[in-house]
């Protein structure tokens, strides 16, 4: 029983950052469209999926699949990976917004659909330019949200 306490845990504070996203997107971002909160916006939606992630590795963990549960969150992704491919496109998106958060950016016009965040993204071999509106974010909200009721089914199943 103790180990499904700890595992709805994860869950809850995974639902609870994307209470908190849901939040800055649908609400705060009419009212005060700003990049800061549209950055805010994502950093929620990161720390949402972290939840998510240290859920599947805990749970990897108790079952012996896995020895530790390692501390850099690069190497948590790659094991997780290594230990499920259907997560992959979700672990790729998580890698995603974390680009997006450490990229210099920009912002482009003021006012709420008009408002977009325009980041460089550098990798080993490229540049990329991301431009993020509010629809865009909104997408992210939603693709967050899909690998939260992924895992949110794992567990069900696991009943």
């Amino acid at each position: 029983m103790e180990f499904l306490l700890e595992m709805d845990e994860f869950l809850e504070n995974s639902l609870f950052e994307l209470k908190r996203a849901d939040f800055l997107i649908f609400v705060s971002l009419k009212y005060s469209a700003v990049v800061e909160i549209m950055r805010n916006g994502i950093s929620r939606l990161v720390d949402a999926m972290e939840h998510v992630i240290n859920g599947y590795l805990n749970d990897l963990e108790k079952s012996n699949k896995i020895i530790e549960i390692p501390n850099n969150n690069i190497a948590k992704v790659k094991l997780l990976e290594e230990s499920n491919q259907d997560l992959k496109s979700h672990l790729e998106f998580y890698g995603f917004l974390k680009s997006l958060l450490k990229a210099n950016y920009k912002k482009e016009g003021e006012f709420r659909k008009k408002l977009t965040m325009i980041s460089t993204i550098r990798s080993s071999d490229k540049e990329e330019i991301v431009h993020v509106n509010i629809e865009a974010l909104k997408n992210y909200y939603k693709q967050t949200q899909e690998f939260i009721d992924t895992y949110k089914q794992i567990k069900s199943d696991e009943e």
